[in-house]
């Protein structure tokens, strides 16, 4: 059995560690994604996805919605709050209330709509990229993507699917577009977090987002609200790209593009640099990783200065490489920061790990598709990491893992194991502090199942839920044996300088846990009882797959 120990590392030790034995083309590295060994099985696996994407549609996402005060019947309109409305079941006139998360919100003096509220080009670019590639709905998808109100959304979601359509399709579009784009590309900033709901409205971020971010903070984000680690990397990507394909005379959130690019690449050298000496923060996270890739792939694809296209290479293999260590039928083992593990459904990295490999086929829903980004992408795992995912490597093995705090300052915060044998992977996190709590899954085990892995897991039930840090609860680790241990934080002296380990679970465990009386078993409406306030309940829960 092979134990490796893993501060982090540059992708090529992978082959060193796990000997494995490549028959390259000649002249072509290992690493390169040219050898890929599945091509025929991905395309069969994507065929037909990008038809999907455009089934889905766009344009009614950001309409207001109203209710017809006569029938009482929907309408759904470009309207702003205030607004005067027809109705197009009686003809009477009506004024338009709220507009919604995604709804219209400003006009300018020429009556355009300039501002939608939310992100609906998270959802709605997509769609609209898809149907103009498959020469559908050619007028409406440039009508849409015309409006002023979409081309001013730059936002992570919005940027790193603007990022896919302007080298593939802006040309297309004419040449006012391309002045409109650049322009909202420069004066792109905002003072509010789409995503997050209508909390946007209640919590002001203290400073502007922009593109390019803030030099000196890791990926360009401040650490109070300067973004998650997807979300930077979304921005940070598509940014590196513009400095490529923008006319010469644009600039980036008002900087010129020659030194927006000087300053990416500053940033990208430091994340890199950081990253391999400690790990990265959403460490194997099968939420975020996608939104993460997505950035990298345009980048891949498209970047026409080498020094980016190598940085993209390089960051799309330790995040899959890495990944792909602790994979088992296309779904992740183990410890992960921020995710959590799809016990009835894919998500969208197994979808995207079972389009290479063909693995994980019944978790992958009828209309579920993969990103437009990656089935448009050049961009194949390389044998090694190929390898990796299908674990056509030397088993059993144990990896000892070390992860950083979530903005990569301090090395070794967390302490990893992880064990996988044939048909079975497992791996638990020492959490020495409470950690971003409710994003956490500190442990799980996958047992190899027909076409889909029986996932296995379970806390102190602080979130009643596989997923979350209870801040009473531990784990250790050796080969196939997990210990979970739940117990009170002990606070002995109140006037001694506390640590942040202790001051994080006076935060969030100062409550003594309680003992529970087996006779809740009696009968379903204690039960019911006890599942309702079972927060503090002194037990460890195990969670089985049906």
């Amino acid at each position: 059995m092979r134990v490796i120990k893993l501060t982090y590392f540059l992708f090529f030790l992978l082959i060193l560690l796990f000997n494995v034995k490549l028959k390259a083309q000649k002249d072509v590295p290992v690493w390169s994604s040219t050898t890929y060994p599945d091509e025929a099985g991905y395309q069969r696996r994507i065929a037909g996805i990008l038809e999907r994407i455009a089934t889905e549609g766009f344009g009614e996402r950001s309409k207001a919605r109203s209710t017809c005060p006569d029938t009482g019947l929907p309408v759904y309109t470009w309207a702003l709050e205030g607004e005067t409305i027809i109705s197009p079941y009686t003809g009477k006139t009506y004024t338009q209330g709220e507009t919604g998360y995604f709804g219209p919100k400003i006009r300018n003096e020429s009556g355009d709509i300039i501002k939608f509220g939310g992100d609906p080009l998270k959802y709605d670019l997509p769609p609209a990229t898809a149907s103009l590639l498959l020469r559908k709905d050619i007028r409406k998808v440039k009508g849409f993507l015309s409006i002023p109100a979409n081309l001013n959304q730059h936002y992570h979601f919005a940027t790193v699917n603007w990022a896919r359509f302007y080298p593939l399709l802006a040309k297309e579009m004419g040449e006012n577009w391309i002045k409109d784009f650049s322009h909202s590309v420069d004066t792109y900033k905002e003072n509010r977090r789409p995503s997050d709901g209508y909390r946007q409205y209640l919590s002001p971020l203290s400073r502007h987002h922009t593109l390019l971010g803030e030099k000196g903070d890791l990926l360009g984000g401040n650490i109070k609200d300067g973004g998650t680690e997807n979300h930077k990397m979304m921005w940070r990507t598509s940014s590196l790209l513009y400095t490529d394909w923008l006319p010469d005379t644009a600039k980036i959130s008002g900087v010129p593009l020659l030194q927006a690019k000087k300053d990416l690449l500053q940033i990208f050298g430091n994340f890199g640099e950081r990253v391999w000496d400690k790990g990265n923060g959403e460490y194997d996270s099968g939420t975020y990783y996608p939104h993460s890739l997505n950035g990298l792939y345009n980048l891949f694809d498209f970047a026409k200065d080498s020094r980016s296209k190598e940085i993209a290479s390089a960051l799309i293999d330790y995040y899959l490489g890495t990944f792909a260590l602790k994979s088992f039928q296309s779904v992740i083992a183990g410890a992960q920061k921020r995710s959590n593990v799809p016990t009835n459904k894919s998500g969208e990295m197994v979808r995207t790990l079972w389009s290479w490999t063909g693995e994980g086929s019944a978790l992958i829903e009828e209309k579920a598709h993969i990103a437009i980004q990656q089935v448009t992408s050049s961009y194949r795992p390389n044998k090694v990491i190929y390898n990796l995912l299908t674990k056509q490597i030397p088993l059993p093995f144990e990896a000892e893992m070390t992860r950083p705090d979530y903005h990569v300052r301090q090395r070794n915060e967390f302490q990893e194991y992880f064990y996988c044998d044939s048909s079975f992977a497992m791996g638990t996190v020492a959490m020495t502090r409470v950690d971003n709590p409710t994003q956490q899954l500190m442990w799980s085990l996958l047992v190899k199942g027909e076409g889909k892995p029986y996932i296995f897991g379970g806390v102190q039930p602080y979130f009643a839920d596989i997923i979350g840090h209870s801040p009473y609860t531990q784990t250790l680790q050796k080969e196939n044996t997990i210990l979970v241990m739940s117990a009170n934080t002990e606070f002995t002296n109140e006037n001694q300088e506390a640590s942040t380990e202790k001051n994080d679970r006076k935060q969030h465990a100062s409550e003594k846990l309680q003992t529970w009386d087996e006779s809740i078993l009696n009968n379903t409406s204690s039960l019911v009882e006890y599942f309702n306030n079972c927060r503090y309940s002194a037990t460890t829960w195990l969670y089985l797959p049906k």
